[in-house]
C-alpha cells in the first residue's frame, strides 16, 4: 500500500496523483505504517491531494513519532515552531528537532541550530549550534555549509569569536 502511495507520488509506472497517493498513505497509516502516516501528514501541511489541515498533519506526526520515526520527530518540530496545528512552542520545538537531529535529519539538525543560535526555546548556545551546523555540513546540507562559511566570514571580519569558548571556533573554516 505505501509503495503505491510512492509511486503515485512519483509517477513511476503509473500517472502522477497526488489524490491517489494520498487514498494509498492513508491505507497504509491506517495499518500503522510510519512513514505513511508521515506522508499523509506532509499532505495535510500542505494540501496535496487532501484539503489542508493542520491538526491532521500533527495527528499524523505523531502517531510517527510515537514509533520514533525520524521525519515524522522532525516535522513535529516544524509544527511547534511555526505553530501551525498546535500552539507554537519553541521548547517543544527544539525537543523533536533534536530527537530528529539524533537520528541523522540534516534539516532538524539546522533547525535545531537556529534555536540554539537564537535562543528559542532553549538557552543559547552558540558552540552547540555550531556543531549542528557542522554535522549537517558534514552531511552534505549545503544551507549549513553556507552558515559556516557566514559565520567564518564574521569571525574573519572582527576576530571575535562568536562562541564563549575558543576551541569552537579552531572549527571554523577560514
Amino acid at each position: 500500500m505505501y509503495n503505491l502511495g510512492l509511486q503515485y507520488a512519483n509517477g513511476e509506472g503509473v500517472a502522477k496523483s497526488d489524490e491517489e497517493a494520498a487514498k494509498w498513505y492513508r491505507l497504509a497509516a491506517d495499518k500503522g505504517f510510519a512513514s505513511a502516516q508521515c506522508n499523509l501528514g506532509h499532505y495535510y501541511l500542505h494540501g496535496r491531494g487532501v484539503p489542508q489541515n493542520f491538526g491532521e498533519a500533527v495527528k499524523l506526526f505523531e502517531k510517527g513519532a510515537t514509533k520514533d520515526h525520524a521525519m515524522s520527530l522532525n516535522n513535529l518540530g516544524d509544527c511547534y515552531e511555526t505553530g501551525k496545528g498546535v500552539p507554537q512552542d519553541f521548547a517543544k520545538a527544539a525537543y523533536y528537532y533534536r530527537l530528529a537531529a539524533e537520528k541523522g535529519v540534516t534539516l532538524a539538525m539546522m533547525s535545531l541550530g537556529n534555536l540554539l543560535q537564537e535562543g528559542k526555546g532553549v538557552s543559547e548556545n552558540k558552540t552547540e549550534a555550531f556543531q549542528w551546523f557542522q554535522k549537517a555540513a558534514d552531511k552534505g546540507d549545503e544551507r549549513a555549509k553556507a552558515k559556516l562559511v557566514e559565520w567564518s566570514e564574521i569571525f574573519v571580519a572582527t576576530r571575535a569569536t562568536p562562541f564563549p569558548n575558543p576551541v569552537g571556533a579552531a572549527k571554523l573554516p577560514v
